[in-house]
């Protein structure tokens, strides 16, 4: 039992330090972005309250605004195999992205975190009698314990990982040009491109 305790930790250890982005041509771009833009009438840009949504990947920023792609793959990038379209910021009202490596590796950190305090619990549970014993360890409600604890650990991870974190434009240059170095440190280009 504590070898599989030991191997679980060594599994989330891990995925927590693997977890950033590699420079693998099979991988997918991450993080996935929606962004949400006014609605555009014939004349010109209707600055409506309910905002159209596009998920795409971020390429590039420009003064003028963003360039986004729907190219999920690294080595399209690489080749030069995909096309942009630019989002002028008086287009956009808030940028919202989600790292889905994110959601993988905070499921698994927190379920194993959470499998270990199970056991930790169960193992320390009152009432036990000799038979309840096994090689040292309480296998009554332990396995309980520890499934719970690795149920709702996975759970939050789950949870937490998937949360967007939003970025508000409101078609104004100076809320996008404040947040422009945010933006791009999570494009393709700044993440995929600029190291060889």
């Amino acid at each position: 039992m504590k070898t599989l305790l030991l191997f679980s930790l060594f599994v989330a250890v891990h995925f927590l330090l693997n977890g950033q982005d590699t420079l693998n041509s099979n991988r997918r771009v991450n993080p996935q972005f929606w962004f949400h833009i006014y609605p555009k009438n014939d004349i010109n840009l209707n600055l409506q309250s309910t905002p159209t949504t596009i998920v795409a990947k971020l390429y590039d920023l420009q003064d003028s605004g963003l360039l986004i792609s729907k190219t999920s793959k690294v080595d399209l990038y690489r080749n030069g195999d995909f096309e942009t379209t630019e989002l002028k910021y008086p287009e956009i009202k808030f940028v919202s992205y989600r790292n889905n490596q994110r959601i993988i590796g905070y499921t698994v950190a927190l379920g194993v975190v959470g499998f270990i305090s199970g056991a930790i619990i169960g193992s320390n549970i009152k009432n036990r009698t000799e038979n309840d014993w096994d090689g040292g360890w309480y296998t009554g409600k332990l396995l309980d314990f520890m499934g719970y604890g690795f149920a709702i650990g996975a759970g939050t991870g789950a949870i937490t990982g998937s949360i967007k974190t939003r970025i508000s434009i409101d078609g104004i240059f100076d809320k996008y040009q404040k947040n422009k170095l945010r933006l791009q440190k999570q494009s393709v280009k700044f993440k995929y491109l600029s190291v060889d």
